[in-house]
């Protein structure tokens, strides 16, 4: 590839809508193009996606390109980064921007590698070098102690997005876009997903929550996360525990916020009982706020958190759920 220009973004639908991440990616990419003066293109792949593109050009896009039809109807690697490798093809972009969503981790670096192009990953800012004029990213390491700032020399250049990082921008109906069609030549593939196992889910779900609430090892018991559950459901918030937690048996593996588990973005993260250790603030360093309860004065939480309590959760918690009460009910 050569003359690249403009800025792509690979986004996702759920339910027949666009993902959320879609929309943060375009604010993501117009935010760069302040800068390069490039347009921003999306890339839809999937079944029935192409009725979504104008709410793409509404987010941001100026141009969508849609590769729509049975064979995209569930993500695979096989199928999705073929039609990733047409439409960039086709796009020429400077700069490819994935979500670093399940689906994403799978497709960025696979897209790379087809692209002969560099990578960054798990972002949690962009910007243009002043220099070279390119992409340089920035990403933590060991949950948060570390900032690494990665520039790529070669084009285009690949970089995957932590959720909740940009706010998607509000949809303007009245901007205009082109979509164009993009027959990616893919056949039906070899592998097939034969089942599907979704845990069931309660109240809001953990990534789009916009209060977590989370419980560590330091609760003691899976009974104590019974008043977690009745906080977060108060605030209208999610609850997420740590994996050891989640491997004494207190709480359900599927909401483990860590590392090696979920990573969350909230305004704010309550952490309860949490020693904040840096395979666990990996899940939760990109939250606005967070907020720690902890006996021990000396835990790694406190130097993490915007606001902290040293003291038993068995005592400060009822304190705070029932001043949470009183706010809510004066509003």
């Amino acid at each position: 590839m050569a003359n690249e220009n403009g800025i792509l973004i690979v986004g996702e639908t759920a339910g027949g809508h666009l993902a959320g991440i879609t929309g943060e990616l375009l604010t993501a990419a117009r935010h760069l193009a302040e800068t390069t003066k490039e347009p921003v293109s999306a890339a839809l792949i999937g079944e029935g996606v192409r009725g979504l593109a104008n709410q793409a050009i509404a987010l941001g896009a100026d141009k969508v390109y849609v590769a729509d039809g049975p064979v995209f109807k569930e993500y695979l690697n096989e199928t999705h980064v073929a039609a990733a490798v047409a439409i960039a093809k086709e796009a020429n972009p400077s700069i490819v921007l994935v979500g670093h969503t399940p689906n994403g981790r799978d497709l960025g670096p696979s897209l790379a590698f087809r692209l002969s192009a560099g990578i960054s990953t798990d972002n949690v800012e962009l910007a243009i070098d002043p220099a070279t004029k390119g992409l340089r990213a920035a990403r933590p390491l060991t949950g948060g102690l570390f900032r690494q700032v990665i520039a790529i020399k070669t084009k285009p250049q690949v970089a995957t997005v932590r959720v909740k990082v940009f706010e998607p921008g509000q949809p303007d109906s009245s901007r205009q876009g082109q979509v164009v069609t993009v027959n990616a030549n893919v056949t039906a593939p070899k592998t097939r997903i034969v089942g599907r196992e979704i845990p069931e889910q309660k109240g809001v779900r953990l990534e789009d929550a916009k209060i977590v609430v989370s419980g560590g090892r330091g609760m003691g018991s899976a009974e104590a996360f019974k008043p977690l559950e009745g906080l977060a459901a108060l605030l209208h918030g999610a609850v997420g525990a740590t994996r050891a937690a989640c491997d004494s048996g207190y709480y359900t593996h599927d909401v483990m916020i860590g590392l090696t588990g979920r990573v969350v973005s909230p305004d704010v993260y309550l952490a309860v009982g949490i020693s904040g250790a840096s395979q666990h603030m990996a899940g939760c360093s990109g939250s606005k706020y967070i907020v720690a309860i902890n006996k021990d004065p000396n835990a790694n939480i406190f130097k993490e958190s915007a606001f902290g309590v040293v003291g038993d959760y068995k005592e400060v918690l009822p304190a705070f759920i029932d001043e949470a009460k009183k706010l809510i009910a004066s509003t």
